[in-house]
């Protein structure tokens, strides 16, 4: 996850995947420094925030 004009970055802050149409992604592998704990948590407030942002 990163900004637009990070050449490394390979999904928005919203997790859609960049040059794929309808794709998003949610899971650890979106998160720019993995937390050195367990992973369950921010996972799945990371895939709540993106849902909410998902449905109007």
């Amino acid at each position: 996850m990163g900004r637009a004009d990070d050449p490394m970055a390979v999904v928005d802050n919203q997790g859609r995947v960049r040059g794929i149409q309808g794709l998003r992604v949610v899971d650890a592998s979106i998160f720019p420094v993995v937390p050195c704990a367990n992973t369950n948590f921010p996972v799945l407030m990371s895939a709540e925030k993106i849902a909410a942002t998902m449905v109007p």
